[in-house]
Parts: C-alpha cells; sequence; structure tokens
C-alpha cells in the first residue's frame, strides 16, 4: 500500500511540472521570450502564450500584472503615415508596461478589410483596429459627418482641440456597439482627387465622372457635385482605376502614394479637405481584461500618438507631394471661390440629409463640427 502511494504521488508530481512547462502561465512564472515578426511584430516563442485567440489571449502574469499579446489590424500598408502613427501608439505602450502589453500587427487589411473592421472588432475576430467613419456610418448614423468632405480642420493647429472634444462623444456611441476609441488615427494628409484623364478646377467638372469614394455620404457629397459616386474599398482601388471601372478617386496623399495609385492615375486636384474620420479602437472584452493603470497607459499613449500624427503629417505634406510628382503626377490647386463653392453644396445640400439621419448623438458630434467649422482650409503650424 505504501508503494502504491509513493507511486501515485510522484505520478501526480510528474503531470503537474507537464503541464506547468507546457502552459507556462503560472502566477509566478516569467514572461516567455519574444521574437520580432518579419512585419515588425512582437509574437512569444514558447508554448501557446503569444497565440491570440479570437479577441485577445492573457499572457504570463509579470510582477507588474498581467501580460497580453493583443492582435491588431491595421487598414493600410505599413509604411503608410497612419500606420506609423499606430506603430508608434503600439511601441509606446509596451515600453511603458515593460514588455508585458505587445502587439501582432497585421497591415493592409491582410486580416481583415477596412469594411470590415467595425463588425470584426464587435465579433472579436481581432483585437483592436482602425475603425473608419467612412465604412461605419451606415450603421452607426451618428458619425455620418465625419466622412463628409470639409466637416473637421484636418491641418489647422485647432485639430488636437477637435479630437479632444470629439472623441469622448464618438467613445460613449462606440461602447454600444462593443468597443473602446483610444485615440484618433491622426496621420492624414489632405484629399485630393486624383484621375486617370482629368483635373477638377471647376465645379463643373465633376459632372458625370466616376468617382471612387468610401461610404454613404461620400457618395452624396459626390453626387451633389454632379459625379457618379461608386464605393469600394481602398484595397480594390488601384484594379478599378487600371480597368477604367472608375475615372477618379477621392483619397488623401499620402495613401496615394502608399498605394501606388500614381502608376495608373496621373491628374490630382488638390481639394484640401478632411474626409474621414479614423479611430483606433479595441474589443470592449479586451478593454475590460486591463488594470485601470494598464488602461491609462493606453489612453495617455493615444495623445501623443495623435500628436506625433499631426506633427509627421505638417512634416510629409511636401515631401509626399514631390514624390508624386518624381512618378509623374501633374498637380493642380482649384482657386479658392471653386473651394468655396464646393464646400457651400456639402453645408447647404448635404448636411441638411445627414442632421435627419444622425439622432441625437449625431447631434452632439454636429455641435462641434460647427465649432470647428471657421478653422477649415487652415494650415496652422
Amino acid at each position: 500500500m505504501l508503494r502504491r502511494m509513493r507511486a501515485l504521488t510522484g505520478s501526480v508530481a510528474a503531470l503537474v511540472l507537464l503541464l506547468a512547462g507546457c502552459c507556462g502561465y503560472g502566477s509566478g512564472s516569467q514572461n516567455p521570450g519574444k521574437a520580432a515578426g518579419a512585419d515588425g511584430s512582437t509574437t512569444a516563442q514558447n508554448g501557446t502564450a503569444g497565440s491570440p485567440s479570437a479577441g485577445g489571449s492573457a499572457g504570463a502574469a509579470g510582477g507588474n500584472g498581467q501580460s497580453f499579446v493583443f492582435t491588431l489590424s491595421a487598414s493600410h500598408p505599413q509604411d503608410d503615415l497612419s500606420s506609423k502613427v499606430i506603430k508608434y501608439w503600439g511601441d509606446e505602450v509596451t515600453q511603458k508596461t515593460h514588455g508585458r502589453i505587445q502587439f501582432r500587427y497585421s497591415w493592409a487589411g491582410s486580416l481583415v478589410s477596412t469594411s470590415q473592421s467595425f463588425d470584426a472588432l464587435n465579433e472579436g475576430t481581432v483585437d483592436i483596429t482602425d475603425v473608419a467613419a467612412s465604412f461605419t456610418a451606415g450603421k452607426v448614423p451618428a458619425v455620418s459627418i465625419l466622412q463628409v468632405p470639409y466637416a473637421y480642420p484636418l491641418m489647422s493647429s485647432h485639430v488636437l482641440e477637435f479630437y479632444n472634444q470629439v472623441n469622448p462623444i464618438i467613445d460613449q456611441i462606440y461602447q454600444k456597439y462593443g468597443q473602446k476609441v483610444l485615440f484618433t488615427v491622426s496621420g492624414q494628409l489632405p484629399v485630393a482627387v486624383i484621375s486617370r484623364k482629368q483635373f477638377y478646377t471647376t465645379a463643373d467638372a465633376f459632372k458625370g465622372t466616376l468617382i471612387r469614394t468610401a461610404g454613404p455620404w461620400q457618395a452624396k457629397t459626390m453626387e451633389v457635385w454632379g459625379a457618379k459616386p461608386v464605393v469600394l474599398d481602398p484595397g480594390n482601388l488601384y484594379t478599378a482605376l487600371q480597368r477604367g471601372t472608375v475615372d477618379s478617386t477621392l483619397f488623401d496623399l499620402e495613401l496615394i502614394r502608399s498605394y501606388k495609385i500614381y502608376e495608373v492615375a496621373k491628374d490630382l486636384t488638390m481639394l484640401n479637405s478632411s474626409i474621414n474620420y479614423d479611430t483606433l479602437d479595441m474589443n470592449l472584452n479586451q478593454w475590460r481584461k486591463l488594470s485601470p493603470e494598464d488602461q491609462q497607459v493606453m489612453l495617455d499613449a493615444g495623445l501623443d500618438a495623435q500628436k506625433y500624427g499631426r506633427q509627421l503629417a505638417q512634416q510629409e505634406l511636401s515631401s509626399v507631394l514631390q514624390d508624386l510628382q518624381s512618378h509623374g503626377v501633374q498637380v493642380k490647386t482649384p482657386d479658392p471661390a471653386v473651394i468655396n463653392q464646393l464646400r457651400t453644396l456639402v453645408v447647404q445640400q448635404v448636411w441638411p440629409q445627414v442632421q435627419k439621419a444622425e439622432g441625437p448623438d449625431g447631434d452632439k458630434i454636429m455641435q462641434v463640427v460647427q465649432q470647428f467649422q471657421p478653422y477649415i482650409g487652415e494650415s496652422g503650424s
């Protein structure tokens, strides 16, 4: 009997050691080693600690709190300004949590497309992703105004103040759908129309042309300007221009470069407008797993990322234009009177339709938009 008890005790001890070595999640265990992926992401080397399931996975418990590796999907290529802002934020969070919080990055919509991001986040397919108002407004009418041209002062010195006023409202709205707003992805440059065959230096130039847009209210704007809108995900745009499915596209300057649209379209008209409010959001269930201290780290890093993104956009504007011109792109800017004419059409004909659809939450966003209208067109410093 004594021999059997000793044998049983030994077997149980061996099993405990085996499980501990396999899983590596004990409260006193060390963080697993990390290896950099080819795309710049970091993943755990051993066991399953770095293999996030749908909706995220907890890593080993560190001395200052729990560790996580979150899946982060970004809509645009890794060298795009907005992606650089996202990576800046992620690096700061990882640094300030001493490596306890890390991210597995997927760039250029390779995990979920831009149009799928909102639903994928709510469903827990990804933990964190950028959510564009243009592809959200059909599901969340309250954010509709943020995809309409000339809604907010993109390059103005007042833009950070705009973010800080409008983001708490958006956060309250998106939390109803299961996601937390972390910050505005602020590496946007002004919007242009780039075309296979024409410039748009007069308001009449839009009439009858097929223009790619990103969402229902951008499409409505193009109809008001006389164009025929075609709603497409950015990943399909290059081919659509190449095949002549569309003649032109609304796109910010950096996206024209990062998606290499200059290879299939050469005539660029500067509209100097905002077009698509983009936030980095987190699945709310995963957000609630974080300690209050780690939540604050993420939010503080978001404020830093917004400042970084604006500085980056200011620095890169001239170089992006020069780079596009080096690839044969011709650039024209309409007279201020033409810009004012286009903007007036938006305010007079598109805004009233938005206001009918947006609801009480949207009214709060509209009030902020109206407050910052005097700064539209400012370049800032």
